[in-house]
């Protein structure tokens, strides 16, 4: 049962105008638990209006779990035909050399369709809808004296193989989920905007690369409701992959020429490239990284 203190609480902060995600974090610093407070959430907006993003992860979802059950469909008409054709087989007396290999076949069908089974049952487990949102995560030096925001870019994307993850039975992550940056005038700030599914590869899709390509309002909406309602070091915790380049340590920035892309090689030859969703945000990225490089 949800407490009704929580529910009160909630609702009060979110009449003063407070950012749910704001509340969030403060409840969480508290000791409530993410479970209670996506109930009482729910209580208060039984409507949420489902955002383009969360759409993106549900039919991904939806996607790999329909093919997981044509593959069940497929191996068991398989086990079925090869069972048929093996026992025509041992009555017209074939020699065993024969029917050894489609006794292996159907040994083979069983244990992919064991497979897909469990594949099936792992991504139908998959929750893409609940509260992405984690606690404080201690990082050391994250407050920088006198920093302040010069501007933000929502919807990049780490290019090359750095992008992909990896996938165990049909679910996985992507190793590199950030999906927006923050400029200030001491550093570079890579961040995971929380997004249902941001982390998540289903069924072999990657769903942080269709919501870069589809959701770039949202992962914008969320970026400046953070933005206005924590501060710099709080949005750098809430996500254990969030991290930051100091421009001391930047050797180089190199823009794309034909491509919205940026390049960032650190001085110990590290290298960094992001590919960045809109022109006109690639054009202000370049307009105040320029002066830092």
């Amino acid at each position: 049962m949800v407490d009704q203190r929580l529910v009160n609480y909630i609702r009060a902060r979110l009449s003063r105008g407070d950012s749910l995600e704001q509340i969030k974090y403060d409840l969480i610093s508290k000791g409530w638990s993410e479970e209670e407070i996506k109930q009482a959430v729910n209580l208060l907006l039984p409507r949420e209006q489902i955002s383009r993003a969360k759409t993106i992860a549900r039919i991904a979802k939806i996607g790999a779990v329909t093919s997981s059950i044509f593959g069940l469909i497929r191996s068991i008409f398989l086990i079925i035909v090869m069972s048929i054709v093996l026992f025509f087989l041992f009555l017209s007396g074939l020699p065993g050399f024969i029917i050894i290999p489609f006794i292996a076949f159907i040994i083979f069908a069983i244990f992919f369709f064991v497979l897909e089974i469990v594949r099936t049952k792992r991504i139908t487990s998959v929750k893409i809808a609940e509260i992405n949102f984690h606690p404080a995560y201690e990082q050391a030096n994250v407050v920088y004296a006198g920093e302040e925001i010069i501007d933000y870019i929502a919807g990049i994307m780490r290019s090359g193989r750095s992008l992909y993850g990896y996938e165990v039975l049909g679910v996985g992550k992507v190793l590199a989920p950030e999906n927006a940056m923050i400029i200030t005038n001491k550093r570079i700030i890579f961040i995971v905007v929380p997004l249902p599914g941001a982390e998540k590869i289903i069924g072999g899709t990657i769903i942080p690369m269709w919501q870069w390509l589809l959701a770039k309002k949202d992962i914008e909406s969320k970026l400046k409701e953070m933005i206005s309602t924590m501060p710099i070091e709080n949005i750098i915790r809430s996500h254990p992959k969030n991290f930051w380049i100091d421009y001391g340590k930047i050797k180089e920035i190199k823009f794309g020429r034909f491509s919205k892309t940026i390049k960032i090689i650190r001085h110990d030859g590290e290298k960094l490239k992001y590919a960045i969703r809109e022109k006109k945000d690639f054009e202000k990225a370049k307009a105040i990284l320029q002066k830092f490089s």
